[in-house]
């Protein structure tokens, strides 16, 4: 009996083991000195999170394993990119889809608020916001007051 539950154990644990996957994630766009944060996540159950950083303006590649190893079934990539546009949530596979590529697309400023939401495979859904800052001048009895640009609030 023992030895029954041994081997038992010793397959289910093999199982386990086969059933994780590594997953390669490159990030094409990201300009040196900006950094990213790549997400992966499986229904409610797991989410990992990975921080992307470019040093020489080239494309950067991470890997979901050892303990951000995927387990089989579908799940959600996504790319979270201050200043960047960046596709939607994209759904993958695991065991079939082994790699998957992002790329980034920088903001373009035109003095004006975006803002724009579209639904993906992801729970929040997908956001792109920008908007351009102003220095701001405040007048106080008739006198201009120039306020600095690193205030949070007025």
């Amino acid at each position: 009996m023992k030895k029954l539950c041994l081997n038992l154990l010793f397959l289910f644990s093999l199982s386990f083991l086969s059933s994780q996957s590594d997953f390669k994630v490159i990030v094409k766009g990201l300009k040196a000195a900006d950094s990213a944060t790549v997400s992966i996540q499986k229904g409610s159950e797991y989410k990992f999170s990975k921080i992307v950083n470019n040093s020489n303006n080239s494309d950067v590649e991470i890997t979901f394993s050892g303990d951000y190893a995927l387990s089989n079934g579908k799940w959600s990539l996504s790319i979270d990119a201050t200043g960047y546009t960046y596709p939607t949530a994209k759904t993958i596979t695991v065991p079939d889809d082994t790699s998957a590529t992002i790329t980034l697309t920088e903001m373009i400023s035109d003095g004006k608020f975006k803002y724009t939401w579209t639904d993906d495979d992801s729970a929040a859904g997908h956001n792109t916001q920008s908007y351009y800052g102003e220095p701001t001048t405040i007048k106080v009895l008739d006198k201009t007051v120039k306020v600095p640009n690193d205030y949070s609030s007025i």
